[in-house]
């Protein structure tokens, strides 16, 4: 029977600069091991699912804040690729705690309890609801 050593660490399924170095990471997706989801990465052997893209925003997503708008489509599967900067609401009744950066965009809303859920009881990750983001994406993009 093989023994593994105690240090042997097991990575997560979605890899970030957090678990591996950026230069470790990019070698393995030209190597073809890694597949790149939003800003991190998975294995090419893995599914697209949610909760991997879930899992990929998580560290850029600051508690009491939604998902939104593009980002909240790429997280339930109706776009492909994960739209830049990531777009965000955080509500107007609760605080947050925000940081700046050029990859996220974070807007004031009021938010209906009705148009969001929330995805991961763990972290307290929330998206806004399908139907809200489809409506909201279209009057944003369609021309007049």
């Amino acid at each position: 029977m093989a023994c593994e050593p105690a240090f042997v660490k097991k990575l997560p399924d979605v890899l970030s600069e957090y678990d591996l170095s950026i230069a470790e990471l990019h070698a393995a997706k030209l190597d073809g091991v890694l597949l790149p989801i939003g800003a991190a990465f998975r294995g090419i052997d893995r599914p697209d699912r949610r909760a991997d893209r879930l899992a990929a925003i998580h560290p850029t997503v600051p508690a009491r804040v939604v998902v939104s708008e593009e980002s909240a489509a790429w997280i339930w599967g109706a776009l492909v690729d994960a739209p830049e900067p990531l777009r965000l609401s955080a509500s107007l009744r609760q605080r947050a705690r925000l940081q700046l950066s050029s990859h996220v965009v974070i807007r004031e809303v009021t938010c209906a309890a009705e148009d969001v859920r929330h995805l991961d009881v763990e972290t307290g990750l929330q998206c806004a609801l399908s139907a809200s983001t489809s409506l909201k994406t279209v009057a944003v993009t369609s021309p007049l």
